[in-house]
Formats: C-alpha cells, structure tokens, sequence
C-alpha cells in the first residue's frame, strides 16, 4: 500500500458507516423491566443500547443517563409510569396493556427513535451528525432492520487506524 492509500484509510471521509460499525448489537425489548435492562447496560459495559419492538424494529434507545435520571427521580423500585393515573387519580392499564403500577419497562424510559443511517452512509457526515446533535451512538438501519452500531468511540478507533 503506498502512503496515499494509507491516508485515504485514516480519513473518515472515504469511509462509509459499514466499515465501522459494530455488527454484534446489545438490545432490549421494550417490555423488558428496567432492572433487565440495567443488567444487560452493566454486562455488556455499554452506555446504551437500542430497543426493538416485537417485530424487531428499532423504537428507541435506552442510555445510563435515561436509566439513571429516572431512579434518581424516585425513590420506589416500581416507579408508575408517567401515564399510569387518570386526571381523577384512579389507576388506569398503560400501553401493552400492563396493569398500573407494575415494573417500569425498557418503553417507559427510553428516548424514542433513534438516529439512524445507512450502512452507506459517509462516515465523516456521521461523525459530523453525532458533535451536531450531541448524541454518542447512531444506529445502522437497513430495511427497517438494524444492521449494526456506531458509537462516537468507533470513529475515534477509525481515525487511528
């Protein structure tokens, strides 16, 4: 490989979100309880990870700060959630039909959508997208399927290869 060919490598630039990415995803679904998906954010050592619906589409993502924020808010380990009372105070079923007052889920904390490229996507316009918008992951969606991951740490490794 000569040198131009070496410096087209560390430039983003020529690169595309397919290149870096992290194929093997850590999810959840959005009826996991929080406590699953705190376990599965500490056992992966990740900052966030993507929620899928039954269907296996992307419906959000759920990150330490979402998680901690929320506990931090309340005191009870089975938190209500936000929309689980009537205007009259009278316990109502939520979404998905869960009774009032069960577990929170993976769907009550998360950061619905998701920013999401293409596995084509220039990577520089990707990095540029994640400082602009003050996000650490961009998810890589195909077909409404999740294709892999991006993580502002993955463009740091591109940059020093």
């Amino acid at each position: 490989m000569n040198s131009q060919d070496d410096s087209r490598r560390s430039d983003i630039g020529w690169r595309c979100a397919a290149d870096v990415m992290r194929r093997e995803v850590v999810c959840v679904r959005e009826a996991d309880t929080i406590d699953e998906v705190e376990r599965v954010i500490a056992d992966a050592g990740v900052s966030g990870v993507p929620v899928l619906d039954a269907e296996d589409r992307v419906v959000g993502v759920v990150s330490v700060s979402d998680l901690v924020r929320r506990r931090a808010d309340h005191d009870d380990e089975t938190i209500m959630p936000l929309d689980s009372v009537d205007d009259d105070g009278n316990d109502i079923a939520i979404e998905g039909g869960r009774p009032a007052g069960s577990a929170l889920c993976a769907c009550d904390v998360m950061t619905p959508g998701a920013e999401t490229v293409a596995p084509d996507a220039n990577l520089r316009e990707v990095a540029r997208r994640m400082v602009d918008s003050g996000i650490h992951r961009v998810l890589v969606v195909k077909d409404d399927r999740l294709e892999g991951i991006i993580s502002t740490f993955d463009i740091l490794r591109a940059l020093a290869e």
